[in-house]
């Protein structure tokens, strides 16, 4: 967030004279250091929530996997439904993955500017 102010309110980036132009006033730094809280972890939750590693992410892939095979093959109603959902999971988790590196470069694009 310190970063996206200072990155608004620096002179050189060329919002401040967006913002004038289009609201009348100028943007202000809101986050200072001395009312930002400092990060002592990457991830602040208890280590059981913490995100996954690409190998959790890959198990917990392949349990969706294995759900599909037993119901498929105990001729269980309702497989076609776990493989869609089962697909549906893994397609999501490559959207956010996509989003997310999508945002970092966008970001990484307008700081370098």
């Amino acid at each position: 967030m310190v970063l996206f102010c200072s990155y608004q309110t620096d002179s050189r980036s060329g919002w401040v004279d967006q913002y004038v132009q289009r609201f009348g006033t100028h943007p202000v730094q809101v986050c200072q250091r001395w009312s930002t809280a400092v990060r002592v972890a990457d991830h602040e939750a208890r280590p059981t929530v913490r995100p996954l590693t690409r190998n959790g992410v890959q198990a917990l892939f392949d349990l969706a996997d294995d759900h599909v095979d037993f119901a498929r093959l105990s001729t269980r109603k309702g497989w076609l439904t776990l493989f869609r959902d089962a697909m549906l999971f893994k397609v999501m988790c490559g959207v956010v993955r996509i989003v997310v590196a999508g945002a970092m470069i966008a970001l990484g694009t307008l700081l370098a500017r």
